[in-house]
């Protein structure tokens, strides 16, 4: 699926709407091969953004557009035990979602899930 969103503001007392980027969209596939292996694939993009800068309110920072990868791989082994691993930022980017925030670059997680 695809989904996008356009964010437009009428502001009274900032500038800007700090950290709302004008458009983000996400991109996700997924496939299913026989009911024991899922995989899917994500897109993410975020626009450029603005933060409140302290320490020269007239000018202030600029938050550069992020693309963002990531992967989820599940083995089901039945209906109540899996295991999945799962990637994030495939890119291994250096960003700040947030100012002064930075990402984690490339990162994963193993585990598995019980149900009872």
């Amino acid at each position: 699926y695809w989904k996008g969103a356009y964010n437009s503001f009428t502001l009274t007392h900032e500038e800007y709407p700090w950290h709302i980027p004008a458009f983000n969209m996400s991109f996700t596939t997924s496939y299913n091969f026989k009911e024991k292996i899922f995989a899917s694939f994500d897109v993410i993009n975020y626009g450029k953004r603005y933060a409140y800068n302290s320490q020269d309110v007239a000018n202030p920072i600029e938050l550069d557009p992020i693309w963002d990868l990531n992967l989820r791989l599940e083995y089901k082994y039945s209906n109540v035990l899996s295991g999945f691993l799962d990637f994030y930022n495939l890119l291994g980017q250096q960003y700040y979602l947030w100012n002064q925030y930075p990402n984690q670059k490339f990162n994963f997680m193993l585990g598995f899930t019980y149900k009872f």
